[in-house]
């Protein structure tokens, strides 16, 4: 005779293909280009170098913010992984 088992499982990775992970990346480019201008245009004007050094700061921060947000968003399960699919379910061994 033959023993079921039935233990629970909870999915707890994802998938995520490369046009998943474009998508992904542009979404929060966006998002954080977005944030950015605000933040930019109420800074205070410096000319040159200086000026282009200090946009590219405050993009790159806001990108990172927004990636980091929306990480643990998503890690929290919160905001679904956009363009996740389940991973493969563990088959417990017997």
């Amino acid at each position: 005779m033959t023993q079921k088992v039935n233990t629970p499982t909870s999915v707890t990775s994802v998938t995520l293909t490369p046009l998943a992970r474009v998508v992904r990346t542009v979404i929060q480019v966006v998002l954080a280009v977005g944030a950015a201008i605000p933040t930019i245009l109420n800074t205070p004007l410096v000319s040159g170098n200086a000026g282009l050094t200090k946009d590219v700061l405050i993009l790159g921060g806001w990108i990172t913010a927004v990636t980091a947000l929306q990480n643990v968003l998503e890690h929290a399960g919160i905001l679904p992984v956009i363009g996740g699919k389940p991973g493969p379910m563990a088959v417990p061994s017997l």
